[in-house]
């Protein structure tokens, strides 16, 4: 078992008091996020009119800090102290067929030392972010985003922009800490 001792909350932070980048966790949740969990799962799920029918589409994958698609991996807790650049994770998106455009065209999870956050295409549905702090495009709608790390849950807010279409619709999604690094008391 390892134990991380660092002088700062985070690598290369330069002002310890700002969290601003964790998308409104508080301090200890943005600790938790970054020094103890290795491995989240992260779903959402969207609802939508698609004339003449309701369409639904959810999207779950687990995804470790030690297999990320790209960047560098963290295979041991002790890597943590390193700033060792961001980790992103692409969603499996299965193919949709030919004349089915209500489909996600793609989607990924990511974090750095200072944030972290997920965004979607989803064809009929526009554009997922998260966090959702300050926008540079049109908000349509939000989603809440329920986070869960050990005992502490907090919801954050996703936003996003539809097609132009009209169809707004509604969801949800979720983060949640499935697997955490074995430090030592």
């Amino acid at each position: 078992m390892g134990k991380v001792l660092f002088p700062a909350y985070f690598p290369l932070t330069t002002n310890c008091d700002s969290i601003e980048g964790w998308g409104g966790l508080s301090l200890e949740m943005a600790m938790a996020a970054y020094w103890k969990v290795k491995s989240w799962q992260v779903s959402f799920e969207f609802t939508y009119p698609d004339e003449p029918f309701v369409s639904n589409k959810k999207l779950t994958q687990t995804f470790s800090v030690t297999s990320p698609h790209g960047g560098i991996p963290v295979t041991a807790e002790e890597q943590l102290v390193c700033d060792l650049g961001g980790r992103g994770w692409d969603f499996d998106i299965p193919e949709a067929p030919p004349d089915y455009t209500n489909a996600f065209s793609n989607a990924n999870f990511f974090m750095y030392s200072d944030h972290w956050g997920f965004g979607s295409n989803f064809t009929e549905f526009g554009e997922l972010f998260f966090p959702y702090t300050t926008s540079e495009f049109p908000i349509d709608y939000i989603l809440p985003i329920t986070i869960t790390i050990g005992n502490l849950t907090t919801v954050l807010e996703a936003a996003g922009g539809d097609d132009g279409s009209g169809q707004a619709g509604e969801g949800k999604g979720s983060i949640t800490a499935v697997e955490f690094w074995p430090y030592s008391d």
